[in-house]
């Protein structure tokens, strides 16, 4: 990241002594910011979240207005609840970052795709048999409900960049295992006087 590492630094330790956690491990990393696992120091929480921190100063000079898209993304989020979803816990916006709140998840929809091409031992482009079959049916109703979701909302909302990179698995224990929707980075509400 471009800015100051103090600067960056402080405003991390700032959001994580709000929300009682500490850095587990960086999970990922774009163009304009860090992903962190955060484990909960408090016993209240159970589970451990993701932190989502975008570099401002990085976007602008980039001529990007990153900023203004996730302050709208945001408010998308925070009246989502569905089971397909990611859940969305909170956001900090300080002097050269955005940090964003959200459950953890496991792994992409990606990462999901190439363990089952080497679990089954697939030659690329072969026929699936039938219980890879029946998992990719699986994965699929499970998108399409979380896109259900999305566009029954009262002002329905369009994704606009779903693909493996944006699809997550999350798993509470070995019999709450699903893949949410997530980076809406993108997502719009669709205007529906504009489809008359």
């Amino acid at each position: 990241m471009a800015s100051n590492d103090s600067d960056y630094n402080y405003e991390l330790e700032e959001v994580l002594k709000e929300i009682q956690g500490e850095v587990v491990s960086e999970i990922g990393r774009g163009t304009f910011g860090k992903v962190y696992k955060v484990r909960y120091l408090s016993d209240d929480q159970q589970n451990d979240c993701t932190l989502k921190v975008i570099d401002i100063k990085e976007t602008k000079e980039n001529d990007l207005h990153i900023e203004d898209d996730e302050k709208k993304s945001l408010q998308l989020l925070q009246g989502l609840d569905n089971n397909y979803i990611i859940k969305y816990y909170g956001s900090w916006f300080k002097t050269n970052h955005i940090f964003i709140q959200m459950e953890l998840c496991e792994c992409t929809l990606r990462q999901l795709i190439l363990s089952k091409d080497k679990l089954f031992d697939r030659i690329l482009n072969s026929e699936p048999g039938d219980l890879e079959f029946f998992i990719s049916i699986t994965w699929l109703k499970e998108i399409v409900q979380g896109l259900m979701y999305l566009h029954k909302q009262a002002k329905p909302l369009i994704h606009r960049d779903l693909r493996p990179e944006n699809i997550f698995m999350a798993s509470y224990d070995a019999d709450s295992i699903c893949l949410k929707l997530g980076d809406f980075g993108l997502a719009r509400i669709q205007d529906i006087a504009s489809q008359s």
